[in-house]
């Protein structure tokens, strides 16, 4: 049994449900990558279960027809994300040309959504971040995970692409949901589903105590959601049909 992984912070009470609660067998075939990585995985039927980015979905789908969604748990958020932003120099309005993160196909398709629907702006989009993420006039990169903390203090401006969405959507945004590929994938959701569970009301055991610890129990608790509602499931449907057109 192999289960993809994405390997960020906002993860690790998956993570740490499947690496204590978990059957010996899925926590011996945990293997933790990209998101961009994790949708190579399960497109090249590489894996039992995943967790896909939802930009992703329809490329899999198309490579692997038997995929489905499993789980009562995603990455979403409702509202302010922190991890997913466009940083720039300059006003949104003014932004020419935007770099993106190649770890996340979903951002990538959000803020081309965000770009023609919200901010009504036509920039260049270019694959790749600018070398030590140095930006010229009139430019704007996407960040996504754990960088963004990293990173957006050399910025002047922060567009939050959760937030955004929101705000032209009125809608949670769901970045990346669990799919299984194959029947012991599909078998595997009522223990995904408890060790889940498991996972996500111990957030606390499962943060490592270190000077990043208060920020990163903040950020995991308020956030992050993941719970995989009807409502997000909806969310998640109106998203995949507006980058589908």
């Amino acid at each position: 049994m192999i289960v993809v992984a994405v390997e960020y912070l906002n993860t690790l009470p998956l993570i740490y449900g499947i690496r204590s609660a978990a059957s010996s067998e899925l926590q011996s075939g945990l293997l933790l990558a990209p998101p961009a990585g994790c949708a190579t995985y399960a497109i090249n039927g590489m894996c039992d279960v995943a967790l896909i980015p939802v930009g992703a979905l329809d490329e899999l789908i198309e490579a692997q027809p038997q995929a489905q969604i499993i789980t009562n748990y995603c990455i979403s958020a409702t509202g302010t994300v922190d991890t997913v932003a466009l940083l720039s120099n300059c006003a949104v309005s003014d932004v020419e040309r935007i770099y993106l993160d190649a770890h996340s196909r979903t951002s990538v398709e959000l803020i081309k959504v965000l770009c023609e629907r919200l901010w009504k702006i036509t920039p260049q989009f270019i694959d790749g971040l600018p070398v030590d993420c140095k930006l010229n006039e009139n430019e704007a990169l996407v960040a996504i995970g754990d960088k963004v903390f990293e990173i957006e203090e050399s910025y002047t401006n922060k567009y939050d692409l959760s937030e955004a969405w929101q705000e032209l959507t009125s809608m949670p945004f769901v970045f990346a949901v669990w799919v299984a590929l194959t029947p012991s994938g599909i078998e595997s959701e009522s223990e995904l589903n408890r060790v889940f569970a498991y996972g996500v009301s111990n957030i606390e055991s499962a943060l490592p105590d270190d000077p990043l610890r208060p920020r990163n129990l903040h950020y995991l608790t308020y956030s992050i959601e993941y719970e995989l509602s009807e409502r997000k499931r909806t969310a998640m449907q109106f998203f995949r049909e507006l980058i589908s057109n």
